[in-house]
């Protein structure tokens, strides 16, 4: 009797810890396979989030910039919410293994630039949120921007209560232009 009440012990608690055999970062809620990490002022990401992950929220807290590679063994991630921290820049080829990626909020920030080529790997992109940022309008440095912005006008959002397709919503910081606006002139060798 006592060792199948220890048993039962050893189950429940391994049932509390852990959500489909994996366990769920430090101070965050899991639940099937979204990962919430949200308003938690954390500094930086939680390590552990379980490889199944397909939404994970981020938002609300203080990261300032995120680590090369951080989200390589995520790539069944459908939704990834990074609004309203405060980086200030994104790593080349963060995004790049996040082939399932449909949803990426980057809003309210404070991004200035984007590395060459950061968006080219989510072909499965629908969603894109990149207003709120103090995006520096220089060329060349905003020219993969602008023109990403501008061969993907149908998928950049603007949040009011509501979705809405604002491909204007991205800002030069000072100027106030939209960044798809910008046209950086091309150099010929």
């Amino acid at each position: 009797m006592k060792f199948a009440l220890r048993g039962t012990c050893v189950l429940l608690a391994l049932l509390l810890c852990c959500r489909n055999g994996k366990a769920c970062p430090s101070r965050c809620s899991c639940s099937g396979t979204t990962v919430g990490c949200s308003y938690q002022s954390r500094t930086s990401v939680p390590s552990g989030i379980p490889s199944s992950t397909t939404k994970l929220w981020l938002e609300s807290n203080k990261l300032q910039s995120l680590p090369s590679g951080l989200f390589d063994n995520l790539s069944k991630l459908k939704e990834l919410y990074l609004y309203s921290n405060q980086l200030q820049s994104l790593p080349h080829g963060v995004f790049d293994k996040l082939t399932s990626l449909t949803y990426l909020n980057l809003h309210t920030n404070q991004l200035k630039s984007i590395p060459q080529g950061m968006f080219d790997n989510l072909k499965k992109l629908d969603t894109i949120y990149l207003y709120k940022n103090p995006w520096d309008c220089e060329c060349p440095g905003i020219h993969y921007l602008s023109e990403w912005i501008r061969k993907n006008s149908g998928i950049v959002y603007y949040w009011t209560n509501r979705k809405v397709l604002q491909p204007d919503s991205a800002k030069c910081s000072g100027s106030g232009k939209p960044v798809r606006s910008i046209i950086c002139p091309t150099t010929t060798t």
